[in-house]
């Protein structure tokens, strides 16, 4: 494909891509300012595990919450899937921060609740990310699968 048709192909996708995630511990994200105070004190008052999303405009969001903070990635697998169960077929790219048994777990949680996943892949997050989020953060984005004879036509 020429570059303008990738930017193309990449263009069209980013409104169909939802990307949510769990942190490990809330205070990475809250000191750099990427999510309030105010969600890292629910979470600790009530004992909850937050759950956090990006916004269509590129922000940081609240995205829900687990009771407890045990079986971290089961949770987290389970509030990916309800969010990715209408799509025929998926794309996965699942992120990881110093936690790669986690990601493993992860993925073996929603090929399991999302059978039709058609392509998923792990990776390391990066150092931008991470500084962010915090080791321990598991990150999940999601999409309609699509090969490049779909994007040219």
């Amino acid at each position: 494909m020429s570059a303008e048709s990738t930017i193309a192909a990449i263009n069209e996708l980013v409104p169909k891509t939802e990307t949510h995630g769990v942190l490990h511990d809330t205070k990475y994200a809250v000191r750099g300012g990427r999510l309030p105070a105010w969600v890292r004190t629910v979470a600790r008052v009530l004992n909850v595990l937050p759950f956090i999303r990006t916004t269509t405009d590129g922000r940081v969001a609240p995205a829900g919450f687990a009771f407890g903070r045990s079986n971290k990635v089961r949770k987290f697998a389970r509030h990916v899937a309800r969010r990715a169960r209408s799509t025929d077929g998926l794309s996965i790219a699942i992120g990881h921060a110093s936690c790669p048994d986690d990601a493993y777990e992860l993925e073996c949680l929603l090929r399991q609740y999302l059978p039709h996943i058609k392509r998923l892949i792990i990776t390391e997050l990066g150092a931008g990310l991470g500084v962010h989020t915090g080791p321990g953060t598991l990150i999940a984005s999601f999409q309609p699968f699509t090969t490049p004879a779909d994007v040219m036509g």
